[in-house]
């Protein structure tokens, strides 16, 4: 069974360094995969704390850039920029020796990510690290939502709507 740790982040930038943990993963992680039979040509190739990445409504190679973009669009870039959860998953579910169980953790961090906040920009990364070294991921959810809608006119509008994360008011933008 999965756990979920909820909370914001003022700093939507910070959070996805984090969570992207460039050039971060730690040897006695690396060490702890080779132990548990994880093949060597897998573990040589790991440098990031995230191990899988994924998301929804991003370019998860811009995402930083991409959620910037759309909160100053917004003038969402004070106050809580970004929302986490942290996905935590036993160990009977998903394997952390198993590096296809953490393309699966992943999926399903962008499948809990689509539900909770739909429209959202989403970013998941999914870590082995930690004590026991159980999957988990972490789910940056960039503040405001969209949604594309055409209006009478035929031209394209950004919606932003409250959702049950922000309190940010309803506005339209013409494109």
């Amino acid at each position: 069974m999965a756990t979920i740790k909820l909370s914001a982040a003022k700093s939507a930038g910070a959070a996805i360094s984090y969570a992207a943990g460039k050039d971060k993963l730690d040897e006695e992680t690396r060490d702890w995969l080779r132990a548990h039979g994880v093949d060597e040509t897998v573990v040589a190739r790991l440098s990031d704390r995230a191990v899988a990445v994924g998301g929804e409504n991003v370019d998860i190679e811009h995402v930083r850039g991409q959620m910037r973009a759309t909160r100053e669009l917004f003038h969402k870039n004070t106050g809580v920029q970004a929302h986490r959860v942290i996905q935590s998953f036993a160990t009977a579910d998903l394997n952390a020796a198993v590096p296809a169980d953490w393309v699966r953790a992943n999926a399903l961090g962008v499948e809990l990510g689509r539900l909770i906040a739909p429209g959202h920009e989403v970013a998941v990364y999914t870590h082995i690290d930690g004590e026991g070294h159980k999957l988990h991921n972490h789910i940056i959810i960039n503040a405001p939502t969209l949604r594309l809608a055409r209006n009478t006119t035929s031209t394209t509008t950004l919606l932003v709507s409250p959702s049950s994360m922000t309190s940010w008011p309803r506005s339209t933008v013409s494109l």
